[in-house]
This record gives structure tokens, C-alpha cells and sequence, in this order.
């Protein structure tokens, strides 16, 4: 699956952001402007390289009313090829589908389809001046109902649409499609948290003190991801955003909530939906609403051209989900905040126990 965009090839490194390549790039979608001047501006390098850019545009550009300001996005890092690929062709052939979701504008994006180097030009979120969410904003019920609606339109695209097999983009995420117990055995792959001396190391930052004794025992909670894994094995995929947490959330002026940080994969509806709301909402507010939550998901996805699923098999299903939330307890501070780790790991341990998690992933 390939652009147009595509014959305008990513740059190699961010010292290739220029000018000239600017005009290169918009110029497919709005012919005739020319990128006076471009200034690189502040540069964050994470799993990806994400730069803010000034830009100055001719007559052409001002009347197109291109934004002063984008950021550019590229695997300049040395890691996340897949990732930047991922938002690419996300930004290429979904989001387009998705007029009605709040996410990010995008600019421009192309991929290169013999090194796999990716670029994403996008909006600046902070020109539209939204706030971050995080630990010390979380979201209201009626803005959780609004983020779930959102992810009912991006789960009803292509939901158990053979399409999927097509993506070759479209890495599995959440439930693994295709369990390979050797990870389990080796404690390889996502089961690498699970080595010993890591979990014990986590467990002993006091994040989970408050918790019960079965959430603290490593091969229970290892037993219930495999038996996670087996049961949630033959639901239906669809494509996931994957990682809709408070550190991926934002809200515009009005309050609407939006995701950013897109990299499609190919999942399970309930790991979604399960992850954004429990993750987002206050723990009594999770508690009063995520049933009509969930039950306002179940419409809007129906209504979207998605199936109906049955509200008692979804509901098993989102418990099941809390598993993948509750697994913030062991995410390394080099990923995520530990202010972070620490109010996912008691939003999702509370969940673990009000949904039986236990019973529901038929462990201990």
C-alpha cells in the first residue's frame, strides 16, 4: 500500500528538513507554493526525532493559509523505524477516513519503500492551543464518552475486514494475534518484563504496596497474560490506535478530547477502549460510568458500519482488556514518568479487582 507522496522521499536525517524539501513536500497538495524560509526550532529525540519548524511561505502559501509553524517527525534516532512508518501510512490511507475524530492535521507524509525511512509533517497542537493531558489532568465522563465514540469510528474502518491482511504497516498490538509460547518461556518479547530481577526491582518502588498480594505475584500475573492471549485469541482484529493514554491525550479550548501519536496496528477493539477509558478517568468515575461507557461504544460502533457484539461477551472482554493497563506496573521510567507509572498502575489495580480478573482470565 503506497502514496503519491511517496515520490517525495523522506529525508536521511533532520539536517534534510529544508526549505527546498518543504516545498517539495506541500507543494503536492498545494501547487505553487514556495517555502521562503524554514527554521528548525526546538528538537526532541525519543523513540523518534520530533522538531518544531518556523516557516515563512510566498503569496501562494499565505493565500493556501498554511499554518507559520509544523513539526516534522522522522526516525532520526537510530530506533522506531516501524513506528514513523506506521504514523505515515496511517496519515496516508486512514486518516482520511476519519474526518470526524480529533487528531492532529497532517501536512504531509511519505515512506520509502526500499529503506522504510519515514516522514510525517504535522500541526502544531500547541498553536491550537490544546492542553496535554497527564497525571495532573485527567478526563471527565462525558469527555471519555466523546474518546470512546472516537475510537468506535476508527475501529468500525476496517473491523474483521480482510483489508487487514493487507497492511503490511499495521504491526499487531495489544492482544498478540498469533501467541508464540516461547516468549512466554523465555520471557522474551512483551513476557521480558517479566525476568525476574525486573519485576522485582519495579515491585520495590512502592507503586504497587497498596495492592493485593495476587497482583503482586509475578507468575500469576504471567499466567493470566498467556491465558490472555489464548482466550482473546479467535475475537475479531481491527485497526487500533494501540496506546491512547494520558500521555498520548489532549484537549482542545472547547474541552474535546484528541489523540495523537498515531501508528495504526492491527488489535483488538476491547484493548483500546479498555486502556483510554480506565486510564483516563478518576477511579470513582470509572467505577459510576465505564458500563454505559462501554455500552455507548457498543452503539456508536454499530452505527459506524461496525458489528453488533454482544454486550455480556464484550463485557468479559473488557475485563480481560485490564490486564494490558495493569501491565503500566512494570514500564521502565526511561518510557514513561514514574508519577504516571504510578496512577495508571492504581487506576488498573483497582479495575484488576472490581472486574474478578482473576475469574475472568481463569487464574489463581
Amino acid at each position: 500500500m503506497i502514496s503519491t507522496a511517496d515520490t517525495v522521499s523522506p529525508p536521511v536525517g533532520l539536517d534534510g528538513v529544508t526549505a527546498s524539501w518543504m516545498t517539495s513536500a506541500l507543494g503536492l497538495e498545494h501547487p505553487g507554493v514556495v517555502v521562503t524560509t524554514l527554521t528548525v526550532g526546538p528538537v526532541r529525540h525519543g523513540t523518534n526525532t520530533t522538531a518544531r519548524l518556523l516557516l515563512d511561505y510566498n503569496a501562494a502559501g499565505h493565500a493556501a493559509r498554511l499554518p507559520p509553524t509544523m513539526y516534522v517527525k522522522g526516525a532520526w534516532t537510530g530506533r522506531g523505524v516501524g513506528d514513523t512508518l506506521s504514523e505515515a501510512r496511517f496519515y496516508q490511507h486512514v486518516a482520511p477516513r476519519l474526518a470526524e475524530m480529533n487528531i492532529p492535521a497532517c501536512y504531509f507524509a511519505s515512506v520509502d519503500p526500499v529503506s522504510a525511512q519515514a516522514v510525517v509533517v504535522m500541526e502544531d497542537l500547541l498553536a491550537r492551543n490544546v492542553v496535554l493531558t497527564g497525571v495532573d489532568r485527567s478526563l471527565s465522563v462525558a469527555q471519555a464518552v466523546d474518546l470512546a465514540d472516537q475510537l468506535a469510528r476508527l475501529h468500525a474502518v476496517w473491523f474483521a475486514s480482510p483489508v487487514l491482511d493487507t497492511l503490511e504497516w499495521a504491526r499487531p498490538r495489544g492482544t498478540v494475534l498469533r501467541f508464540d509460547p516461547a516468549e512466554a518461556e523465555n520471557e522474551t518479547g512483551i513476557f521480558g518484563t517479566f525476568k525476574d530481577w525486573w519485576w522485582d526491582k519495579r515491585m520495590a518502588n512502592g507503586h504497587a504496596d497498596h495492592l493485593p498480594d495476587w497482583l503482586r505475584d509475578r507468575l500469576l500475573i504471567k499466567q493470566a497474560l498467556i491465558n490472555l492471549y489464548r482466550l482473546e485469541q479467535g475475537g475479531p482484529r481491527c485497526l487500533v490506535h494501540g496506546d491512547p493514554h494520558l500521555g498520548n491525550l489532549f484537549l482542545d479550548v472547547d474541552g474535546r478530547p484528541g489523540i495523537y501519536d498515531w501508528g495504526g496496528r492491527i488489535g483488538r477493539w476491547g484493548h483500546d477502549v479498555n486502556y483510554a477509558v480506565i486510564g483516563s478517568l478518576d477511579i470513582a468515575d470509572r467505577r459510576a460510568h465505564e458500563r454505559d461507557i462501554l455500552g455507548h461504544y457498543l452503539d456508536r460502533l454499530a452505527a459506524y458500519g461496525g458489528p453488533e457484539l454482544a454486550p455480556g461477551e464484550a463485557w468479559l472482554s473488557w475485563r480481560r482488556q485490564t490486564l494490558h493497563g495493569y501491565l503500566w506496573v512494570m514500564c521502565s521510567p526511561r518510557q514513561q514518568p514514574e508519577e504516571l507509572i504510578a496512577l495508571q498502575t492504581a487506576r488498573f489495580g483497582a479495575a484488576a479487582e472490581d472486574h474478578d480478573l482473576r475469574s475472568a482470565l481463569e487464574v489463581g
